[in-house]
């Protein structure tokens, strides 16, 4: 027969093995949302890749356009030679040769870090939609929000119950993306990192026997990673600023998502408009310019 003390043991080790702990805490809205914001500032990156391309390949055209135009001004009609003209249409070839240049030796690079950036935008978004999706009206959850559970209004990467992204931009952008920004923001909440002090049954932010929920009542010997390593379950303890990557990597340039930040800013510098281009092309305008006529 059990007595009272042995029965009592063996409900507190039955519920400590499924995880019946009061480590099983919430992260924060306010962190999640920052979390958000970088998911959503990489996603402007392929657009902004897309739209340098375009704008290289426009200026490698107008150029083009220029060079004939000049030549035709350039041909003597009286056996004299225009040696300003003449040396605008060497320097237009020059230009238009080199932005030529720059984009077929950029296209390649600019592309797979649009692409692996998109990657991380996608993997950092999935972080937050499975927790934000992870809860029970009311009661038990994994982002602590205003009230209870976080709701769409309070993540602005996430639409719907879902926990689907909003719609997908339909131009492109010419503002260069500032990841590193938000991963900055992210870093400077360090109170906001640390989980809730609320217990809300979470088992997403740990991965010990009797908190996590990845493997009941098993210790899973290597930590989660969520979001490419943005944040790592945590054991025997609730989660706190140590379990973000933003610890262990101050700058997004040493972090995961590297390629949105100083790999975009080679990107940048490599498509960069050249200033005597931008001038030349003015000759184009008529705004500015009735040579032409």
């Amino acid at each position: 027969m059990w007595s009272l003390t042995a029965l009592i043991g063996v409900i507190a080790i039955s519920n400590a093995q499924l995880g019946d702990s009061a480590n099983k805490k919430p992260l924060k809205v306010a962190a999640m949302q920052k979390v958000c914001h970088l998911s959503l500032e990489m996603t402007k990156v392929p657009a902004y890749v897309a739209n340098r391309l375009q704008q290289l390949g426009r200026e490698a055209a107008e150029l083009q356009e220029l060079q004939k135009i000049l030549l035709t001004a350039v041909l003597p009609t009286d056996g004299a030679v225009d040696e300003e003209l003449s040396t605008l249409v060497l320097l237009t070839d020059k230009l238009a040769v080199e932005t030529a240049q720059k984009m077929q030796n950029g296209a390649e690079r600019a592309v797979l870090t649009a692409g692996r950036c998109a990657f991380y935008a996608g993997r950092v978004h999935e972080f937050v939609s499975v927790f934000f999706q992870s809860m029970v009206t009311g009661s038990k959850y994994c982002i602590k929000g205003a009230s209870n559970e976080a709701k769409t209004s309070e993540l602005a990467c996430i639409s719907d119950d879902k926990g689907n992204p909003p719609a997908l931009l339909t131009t492109g952008g010419s503002d260069e993306p500032d990841v590193a920004a938000k991963y900055a923001a992210l870093k400077a909440g360090a109170a906001e990192l640390a989980a809730d002090g609320s217990e809300a049954d979470c088992g997403l932010t740990m991965h010990d026997s009797t908190d996590g929920g990845y493997i009941n009542g098993q210790n899973i010997v290597q930590a989660v990673n969520w979001g490419g390593e943005l944040f790592t379950t945590s054991t025997g303890s609730a989660p706190t600023q140590t379990n973000w990557q933003t610890n262990t990597a101050p700058t997004a340039d040493a972090s995961t998502y590297q390629e949105c930040s100083k790999h975009l800013a080679w990107i940048v510098d490599q498509l960069k408009s050249a200033e005597q281009a931008e001038k030349l092309l003015l000759l184009l305008d008529s705004e500015h310019s009735t040579w032409q006529d």
